[in-house]
C-alpha cells in the first residue's frame, strides 16, 4: 500500500527497533490500527511493514480532516511513540515546514472562487503561506528552535553531501556546518576535515552577559531564541532576559535577512518592538 507524503515527515524504522516491532506483533498482534488518509497510509508505516514481515493481517481505520490537521495528526501520533534525536526532529521539522506551506497554498487556491472566503484571503496569503509562519509552527510541533530548521535547510541547499552526512551523524554542530556551507564547495571537504578547537558540545554552554546594540521592548523574563544585531553583523543567540539585563550565548554569523529575523520574533509574540 502507498504511503502518504505526510507520513514521510519521519524516517522509517530500521535495524533492531524494527526487528523488535516485528517480534512484538508476532507475539501480541497489532495493538493500534493503521491510519489511512486519501486511501494512503498516513500513520503506521512501520506497523504495516512489520505486519507483513510477521505474517499478521493489518487493520486499518480512515481519518478525515483538513490537510493541516492531518499533518498535525502525524506529528502528534509520532511524538507520543518515538524517541528521536535532536537532529532527526530538526529534519522532520524541515519536512513539516514545506508541507504546512503547501497546505496553505492549496487552501488559498480553493477559496479563490468563493466570495465569502476571499475576505480572509489576505491574512492567509501573508501569514499562513509565509515560510516564517510555517517554520515557527513546525518548530513548535517538533520542540526545536526555528533557527535550527532554517540552518538545516541552508546546509542541505549549499553544502556538499559529506557536510550534510556529518550533521546527520551529529559529528559536527549546525553552527559549524553553516560556517562551512558558506565556503565554495571546492573548499568544504578540506574545512570539514580540519580539526576544531574543542569537541562537539551537546549541552548548552554557560551564558555570558552581553550588551547588544538593540532595544528590547515587551520581552518578559525568560528564554527566547532570536538573533540580535551588533556591529553590522548578526549574533545568533539564545537570549535570557532578566530584568534589564540580557544574557546570551553568541555564535557570530554574517548578516542574514534582518527583517525576516524580527518578523519571526514578533509573530511568535516574544518581541513587541526592536530598535537598532
Amino acid at each position: 500500500m502507498e504511503f502518504h507524503e505526510y507520513a514521510n515527515i519521519y524516517p522509517l524504522m530500521t535495524g533492531k527497533p524494527f526487528d523488535n516491532l516485528v517480534s512484538s506483533i508476532k507475539k501480541r498482534g497489532l495493538n493500534h490500527d493503521i491510519a489511512l488518509f486519501e486511501e494512503k497510509i498516513l500513520d503506521g508505516r512501520n506497523r504495516y511493514k512489520a505486519c507483513i514481515e510477521a505474517g499478521v493481517e493489518p487493520r486499518f481505520k480512515t481519518v478525515t480532516g483538513t490537510q493541516e490537521e492531518m499533518i498535525d495528526f502525524v506529528i502528534d501520533e509520532n511524538e507520543t511513540r518515538r524517541q528521536l534525536k535532536h537532529i532527526e526532529l530538526v529534519k522532520a521539522g524541515v519536512a513539516a515546514q514545506k508541507l504546512y506551506e503547501d497546505a496553505a497554498k492549496k487552501k488559498m487556491l480553493s477559496t479563490q472562487n468563493n466570495n465569502a472566503a476571499r475576505a480572509a484571503l489576505p491574512d492567509l496569503t501573508k501569514q499562513d503561506q509565509s515560510p516564517i509562519h510555517s517554520r515557527i509552527k513546525a518548530a513548535e510541533k517538533m520542540g526545536v528552535a526555528p533557527t535550527a530548521i532554517w540552518q538545516y535547510e541552508k546546509i542541505a541547499e549549499k553544502s556538499i553531501p559529506e557536510v550534510v552526512e556529518a550533521v546527520d551523524a551529529e559529528k559536527i554542530t549546525l553552527n559549524r556546518a553553516i560556517t562551512i556551507s558558506k565556503l565554495p564547495k571546492t573548499e568544504q571537504k578540506e574545512a570539514l576535515a580540519r580539526p576544531t578547537k574543542s569537541p562537539v558540545k551537546k549541552t548548552i554552554p554557560k551564558t555570558k552577559e552581553v550588551k547588544p546594540n538593540v532595544t528590547w521592548e515587551g520581552v518578559k523574563n525568560g528564554d527566547i531564541d532570536p538573533k540580535t544585531v551588533k556591529n553590522g553583523q548578526i549574533l545568533e543567540s539564545r537570549i535570557t532576559v532578566t530584568g534589564d539585563t540580557v544574557y546570551s550565548e553568541l555564535f557570530l554569523n554574517p548578516a542574514h535577512e534582518i527583517v525576516e529575523i524580527f518578523e519571526e520574533l514578533i509573530s511568535n509574540g516574544r518581541l513587541v518592538k526592536c530598535n537598532f
